[in-house]
């Protein structure tokens, strides 16, 4: 009821692009000779890289630990997750005004 059809746009084809040629040894040389300070950033970001992998690893052992020790509580029925705390009666409600609690 009075749409109107949008016209349909020609689907342009797209030249694949050229793939990029490897950088020879002799270019990184260049580089790393022209611009020592590069080879100081690129050293820094393996570093770290390095110390990620490292504590990626180590919260990976610390999970997998810690999931066991969640299931051994669980077996055990040690488990404190969704234990309900007891209802106070009436007469333990009102010994503990009276006491001044």
């Amino acid at each position: 009821m009075g749409e109107e059809e949008k016209p349909v746009e020609p689907v342009v084809p797209v030249e694949p692009a050229e793939p990029v040629a490897p950088v020879e040894e002799e270019e990184k040389k260049e580089v790393g000779e022209k611009n020592p300070e590069s080879l100081k950033m690129v050293d820094a970001a393996n570093k770290a890289a390095s110390r990620l992998e490292k504590a990626n690893a180590e919260k990976a052992r610390l999970l997998e630990k810690e999931k066991a020790l969640r299931v051994q509580q669980k077996l055990d029925g040690k488990a404190s997750a969704g234990d309900v705390p007891a209802e106070e009666t009436p007469e333990e409600y009102s010994a503990r005004i009276m006491r001044g609690e």
